[in-house]
């Protein structure tokens, strides 16, 4: 298991990614600055820390913060090892990775994709962090599919494979940073995820920044803008993307995964974090 001391060492936490055979591009990183405010990062569901690469390091070289970039569990292996983690295991690692954030700086933002919003939403609520401001992109608050509440119901592992088929994805490229195909019992936690994010999210109430395609071909983004109109934060902001003419819309950053869309994205979480700065030394 990783403790939160893991994570405040980039050469620590390096090897412990390797005693976990993780490939060099999929791992965690921290890149430590003192006395610095902190960008943490964190993966959607069965991709990795470069899912969105280059934007985590942008944003932090724009304001010359530091990143944290965490591998959830069961990420960035194959397919089997992905089918092992658990909802649980995943709080864990967002809930060290805080902790460890917490040590190395007073001023934390949290960057967060897809089904990684409702996680840190339950980490935040059940821990409670303090943090300067959550961006989250494409937000998996339920999937396009109406029925994936029924993917938690008891004894889902027997029945999922007959509803869902047995495996979930393509095959990827060797150097992608997502895990695809992998066993279909993995959705069972990233339902368990988006239940949790419904339970705890309203409750929310530190400034935050949503960004989604309405024709988000995986995630319902409506379904996203409901629950962001139940967050009491004092400024929230929505932002809707028109969907990319290449047909990526649910990844909706990162020059390889998205250039079509990046800079736009990029300029836009700039702005906003950008108001945040000068508010604070107004």
């Amino acid at each position: 298991m990783t403790h939160w001391q893991d994570y405040c060492d980039d050469q620590v936490l390096a090897l412990k990614e390797s005693l976990f055979s993780v490939p060099s591009f999929r791992r965690g990183r921290l890149y430590a600055k003192a006395d610095r405010p902190l960008l943490f990062f964190v993966h959607g569901l069965a991709a990795s820390p470069p899912e969105l690469d280059p934007l985590p390091e942008q944003l932090a070289d724009h304001f010359n913060w530091q990143l944290l970039k965490v591998r959830l569990t069961g990420h960035g292996l194959n397919g089997k090892a992905l089918a092992k983690a658990s909802c649980h295991d995943w709080l864990n690692d967002i809930d060290q990775a805080l902790k460890a954030a917490q040590h190395l700086s007073q001023q934390i933002w949290l960057l967060a994709s897809s089904t990684a919003v409702p996680l840190c939403l339950t980490s935040l609520a059940r821990r409670p962090v303090a943090i300067k401001g959550l961006v989250a992109l494409s937000a998996n608050m339920g999937t396009r599919n109406p029925f994936w509440p029924l993917l938690t119901w008891p004894l889902a592992k027997h029945w999922l494979p007959w509803v869902y088929g047995k495996e979930e994805g393509s095959v990827q490229q060797s150097d992608s940073a997502w895990t695809s195909p992998y066993p279909v019992w993995v959705l069972h936690h990233m339902a368990k995820a988006v239940r949790l994010g419904w339970r705890y999210g309203p409750g929310f109430d530190a400034d935050c920044l949503w960004i989604a395609n309405a024709q988000d071909p995986r995630v319902n983004s409506q379904r996203a803008a409901q629950l962001w109109l139940r967050l009491t934060s004092k400024r929230k902001e929505w932002c809707w993307l028109a969907p990319p003419s290449d047909g990526h819309g649910h990844i909706l950053a990162g020059e390889k995964t998205n250039p079509e869309l990046h800079a736009q994205v990029l300029a836009r979480i700039i702005a906003f974090m950008q108001l945040e700065q000068d508010r604070d030394m107004a």
